[in-house]
């Protein structure tokens, strides 16, 4: 029996563990500042900036992610596959059918509405009562 590949093994996971946890804390911070940050360059109307950071120049920039979601006609039944089914139509007509099965991925569907959606977030009127989008900003950064 290798104890020593199981000792390094175990020390891995232990660091991992670690990892993951400052992880999380790392990542509350962020959401906390994304939230402010996108907040205040939207009060300035601008949408990125430079900044120097221990030397480097890096660029916050905003972007925005798209979250499609089926519409149920009935609340109380939930989303069926016959809303599916509209909402696949919808996407035909916009000529996007044969890009999509009667399933689709759901980052396929994002980018596709992604395209189809004004700055506004609404799609054409094809989609009325079959799908909806949200836009959500995220603050990102780059190199120069």
């Amino acid at each position: 029996m290798n104890t020593v590949d199981m000792q390094e093994f175990a020390k891995l996971s232990l660091e991992k563990r670690e990892l993951t946890a400052n992880l999380k804390v790392v990542q509350g911070k962020l959401t906390k500042f994304e939230t402010a940050i996108i907040d205040d360059l939207a009060n300035e109307g601008i949408s990125s900036v430079k900044i120097e950071v221990e030397g480097e120049v890096v660029t916050l920039y905003t972007r925005f992610e798209v979250y499609p979601k089926f519409v149920a006609a009935n609340e109380l039944e939930g989303v069926t596959n016959e809303d599916k089914g509209r909402a696949y139509d919808a996407l035909a007509v916009a000529g996007y059918g044969d890009m999509v099965t009667r399933t689709v991925h759901h980052k396929r569907l994002a980018s596709i509405l992604k395209e189809l959606a004004d700055e506004s977030g609404e799609l054409p009127m094809e989609f009325d009562g079959c799908l909806t989008v949200s836009r959500v900003p995220r603050l990102s950064l780059r190199k120069g």
